[in-house]
């Protein structure tokens, strides 16, 4: 291997990062507005695609062994049924949180 070449464990951990970041980039633009409409028409809501991120990389963590699941109730209401199922979002005392300001813990979880 010559200095010009990464590990090519290297090279999908910075592209994993890469995306992640971008991601994260795209949710901080959307207005509250903009989180709770659908992203296609018949498609899942922004802000339902923002919790099942955050769900599905809290699991990875627990998955792997590296930490223990956070945010076990958002397993239900985001990753066993889909959008829409429910005639309204969890609410903040169902949670503990508040859906809508989400987003740090999404970017706290996908930098794990």
């Amino acid at each position: 291997m010559n200095d010009n070449q990464l590990p090519i464990t290297t090279l999908i951990s910075d592209n994993w990062k890469h995306q992640l970041k971008r991601t994260s980039d795209l949710f901080n633009l959307l207005t509250d507005k903009q989180r709770m409409q659908e992203i296609a028409s018949g498609r899942n809501r922004s802000i339902y695609s923002l919790v099942h991120l955050t769900a599905v990389h809290d699991r990875k963590l627990s998955l792997l062994s590296l930490a223990e699941q956070l945010y076990p109730k958002l397993d239900e209401p985001f990753l066993t049924q889909p959008d829409k199922s429910a005639a309204t979002l969890p609410t903040r005392k169902e949670l503990g949180f508040s859906v809508k300001w989400l987003i740090p813990h999404w970017i706290y979880i996908s930098n794990q």
